[in-house]
């Protein structure tokens, strides 16, 4: 369930139970614990990095910024959050994925990943995400009680190296395990106004650009990517509730290099801090519906009643 359908449930509980002050009571014990989204204190992130030789922008890139990423996550209260690296599309037995060990070991901190980041090489050719992400999903073993968070980064769209990898196949695995995937990708993005954006998310809000930070800009929509980037890679982040960036923005250098490291940390924070772990249970809309129709139900009776008196 997302925020803003959160936030609406929990402003119709509060209207429909505003006719009596006992109500209110009840409503504001009940709401944080029915409505109130998660907030998390352990992450398991995996970069997911193509290895092929037009990457060396984005590899240089990924080791400051998941340090940028891992500080901004401790203020934000994530304060167990630890990296995995698994790179794709090398020559060899790493085409298909290949992890990369962090600190010696799958997982390990930011300052450790930084290091490990200067593993990843660039002389691949045929990359298939899919079998990149199946691969980190049979290596790498999760915590129950952490947000699981795959950040893929490619300039291509899918090689299809092992077709019994389907996008529906992929999207259920993620999505089985509470995953949420950011993809990383060579795919344009605009807001309303048709705008050039750094990124979008799953509910098709754009972040566009401005100066070296961003504003939220609804009612984006995607554009042309390389390929079939889009239905690969971008509706699979959508799914999963992940969001979407052009990486061209990360190539351009300056202002907009800038911007795009900006809005990607802060999104991700949002997400990480937020995300429901596989742990954890999260409200169904019918059991927000139940307790929103209770608080109306019960600020009736209250009314009647002193009405009555």
């Amino acid at each position: 369930m997302t925020a803003i359908r959160q936030r609406a449930l929990r402003q119709r509980a509060l209207r429909q139970g505003a006719t009596a002050a006992g109500v209110l009571g009840a409503a504001a014990l009940l709401a944080p614990a029915a409505l109130a989204g998660p907030t998390n204190s352990k992450a398991d992130v995996v970069v997911i990095m193509d290895e092929s030789g037009s990457m060396d922008t984005e590899q240089a890139w990924i080791g400051p910024t998941i340090g940028t990423l891992d500080s901004q996550l401790q203020a934000a209260g994530v304060t167990d959050a630890r990296y995995g690296l698994v790179g794709f599309g090398s020559s060899g037995a790493g085409e298909l994925g290949r992890s990369i060990q962090v600190g010696g070991s799958d997982f390990g901190s930011a300052s450790e990943f930084d290091a490990a980041s200067g593993s990843l090489i660039t002389n691949g050719s045929d990359e298939d995400g899919y079998a990149a992400m199946d691969h980190t999903l049979a290596n790498y073993s999760f915590r129950p009680d952490a947000a699981v968070n795959f950040i893929f980064v490619t300039d291509e769209d899918r090689d299809d190296e092992v077709p019994s990898l389907t996008y529906a196949s992929t999207r259920s695995a993620l999505v089985d395990q509470g995953i949420l995937l950011n993809a990383i990708v060579d795919n344009s993005f605009f807001d309303g106004s048709e705008n050039q954006a750094l990124g979008m998310d799953s509910e098709r809000t754009a972040y566009v650009q401005d100066g070296t930070g961003f504003t939220n800009e609804p009612v984006g929509f995607v554009g042309s990517g390389d390929g079939n980037t889009d239905d690969d890679y971008v509706e699979l982040a959508f799914d999963t509730g992940g969001a979407a960036w052009d990486l061209n923005n990360l190539r351009a250098g300056g202002d907009a290099a800038t911007a795009f490291t900006n809005a990607f940390v802060d999104i991700k924070v949002e997400e990480i801090s937020t995300q429901p772990t596989p742990g954890t249970p999260v409200p169904e809309p019918m059991t927000l519906a139940l307790v929103a129709g209770g608080l109306a139900g019960a600020g009736t009776l209250v009314g009647r009643r002193a009405r009555r008196a």
